[in-house]
């Protein structure tokens, strides 16, 4: 399975019309918010982790 990108939701995202780039992983259409990169929540990283203990890789670099 494939996951999309950063680079791929810029790509389709600016094929709509009235879309702009507002700031990195920020898209706007006609100054509304569309899409945009939420930041994990203590509760996401809790889910995503489980009884895990944190790995010396966690969280995963962005890029």
């Amino acid at each position: 399975m494939r996951v999309a990108t950063w680079k791929d939701v810029g790509r389709i995202a600016g094929q709509l019309p009235e879309t702009a780039e507002a700031s990195p992983r920020n898209w706007r259409v006609r100054k509304k918010l569309m899409v945009w990169e939420r930041p994990l929540r203590k509760a996401d990283y809790a889910a995503l982790i489980g009884d895990d203990p944190i790995s010396p890789n966690w969280p995963p670099r962005r890029g």
